[in-house]
């Protein structure tokens, strides 16, 4: 008896591990990757938040708060905290893949970008420097997904879409760190013409809910690196021999600072909105 009850519960532990895995963003197939993802590992030393503790913590807390004009960019978040497709805020997120959350102020959608976001470095002092960003750089904390190719290297895949002028633009790309900045490196793009975006952007483009006939007649396909548009077949195989041997990685919840919120907030309220978006 006792045997069996140990089988048991061995068989439910099990079956929690198995969850716990596939918990938490999209699974393998859901996007279209690179097929060579550069390694995005800082060397430069950063501040290791995981291993403080709580009276820890609440010190940093009040040494970011008390440079607060150096990172909120209040002048450039929207009065109604959404911007775009994008509300407007802050939060802590590993941008850079060198295992510490930097400080990322999201500002939301501007005449060039989907979505700008600014990130910043922060040390024991508060101390914040800027991290550089290429020019068109476009992204959101929350729409990156993690992923690690063949040999060991990881990334995240930025999926988003974009007005431009013919219409709108599904995009996906390869967000990376090298040389001290935060690059983009366009994957795959479909060109919806008069803003007929056909599938959802937690979607794979075999997704598409735009007909066959707008398909064949209006929306084009590409593949970065080539100058002119393909099949929607050849666009889905390539999408998928890009992800085949590449693995996900679970993401942290992003804990979301509102602007506007975080306007309104007493000293008080910052400090406890900061320590639980840092713990």
């Amino acid at each position: 008896m006792l045997k069996k009850l140990l089988i048991c519960l061995l068989g439910l532990v099990l079956s929690f591990s198995l969850c716990a895995c596939n918990s938490g963003g999209a699974q393998r197939g859901d996007n279209p990757v690179p097929d060579k993802a550069q390694s995005v590992v800082s060397k430069k030393p950063t501040l290791d938040t995981q291993s403080k503790d709580d009276s820890q913590l609440n010190q940093l807390v009040q040494t970011i708060i008390a440079k607060e004009s150096e990172w909120t960019l209040s002048d450039k978040m929207s009065e109604t905290g959404i911007s775009g497709f994008y509300a407007t805020g802050y939060m802590f997120f590993d941008i850079d893949l060198d295992g510490n959350k930097e400080l990322l102020a999201q500002l939301g959608t501007t005449d060039r970008l989907a979505c700008e976001t600014v990130a910043f470095r922060f040390d024991e002092q508060g101390n914040m420097s800027q991290i550089k960003c290429a020019d068109g750089v476009s992204y959101s904390a929350e729409g990156l997904s993690l992923w690690t190719d063949e040999e060991g290297n990881s990334f995240y895949l930025n999926h988003y879409v974009k007005s431009v002028e013919k219409g709108t633009q599904e995009v996906w790309s390869k967000i990376y760190y090298k040389n001290d900045t935060i690059k983009e490196d366009v994957c795959f793009y479909i060109d919806y013409p008069d803003q007929k975006v056909g599938s959802s952007l937690s979607s794979a483009p075999t997704s598409s809910n735009a007909s066959n006939e707008e398909e064949k007649s209006e929306t084009e396909f590409f593949i970065a690196g080539q100058q002119k548009s393909v099949s929607k077949e050849d666009f889905d195989k390539a999408f998928n021999e890009f992800r085949k041997d590449l693995e996900q990685t679970n993401i942290d919840t992003v804990k979301f600072i509102k602007s506007t919120d975080w306007a309104l907030f007493t000293q008080l309220q910052k400090e406890n909105a900061l320590f639980t978006a840092l713990k």
